[in-house]
């Protein structure tokens, strides 16, 4: 796949997984998946890689545990007043840890909730962790296997990816200067 930034971050290990390892911490699923996907390019060595991932899953998964515990002590009212509408899944946490959060890791957006109701709900760290294990090491499994898949798919389409990249720094760069420029305008309304 011919890049105009990869080659560069790629080059320097520690950076590359450094924001590996930022990403998964961030946005697991999606950085995951084109971890994998670079994996089966070449741009990652395997060990090193699933080693960031896995712990990046898990640390990320038990600082949200660790969240929805802290939110629970410190705005207990908060969870109370939406309590009726997540009831069913407290329940389900509690009777079934794994189950929860193995199935939760594919519904977008549900997964950080259920991890926050772990830490509420005061399942015990040592049963949130071992669930969270088996559920991360076969999230993982499956979302390598299918980057793996899609990666021969996608090859087809490599000549093209260079201009997403272009795309995506402009895209960046006029996002940032219209948040200036609304900022500046927002300033000088507020005098």
């Amino acid at each position: 796949m011919e890049s105009l930034f990869l080659q560069s971050i790629v080059s320097i290990p520690l950076l590359a997984y450094g924001l590996l390892l930022f990403g998964v911490l961030v946005e697991g699923s999606h950085v995951a998946f084109v971890a994998f996907y670079l994996l089966v390019q070449g741009y990652f060595s395997f060990f090193p890689m699933l080693s960031v991932i896995v712990f990046g899953m898990f640390f990320g998964d038990m600082l949200w545990y660790y969240l929805g515990a802290g939110i629970d002590r410190l705005f207990p009212s908060l969870f109370r007043r939406i309590h009726r509408f997540v009831d069913p899944l407290d329940h389900q946490l509690v009777r079934h840890p794994f189950a929860t959060l193995a199935t939760t890791k594919f519904i977008y957006g549900v997964n950080r909730l259920s991890l926050l109701r772990a830490g509420v709900v005061e399942l015990s760290f040592k049963r949130f962790l071992k669930a969270d294990f088996f559920a991360v090491l076969l999230w993982i499994f499956l979302i390598g296997l299918f980057s793996y898949f899609f990666a021969e798919s996608l090859a087809l389409f490599q000549q093209y990816f260079r201009f997403v990249e272009i795309g995506l720094l402009i895209g960046f760069i006029l996002f940032y200067f219209l948040m200036y420029a609304i900022a500046k305008r927002l300033e000088k309304a507020i005098e």
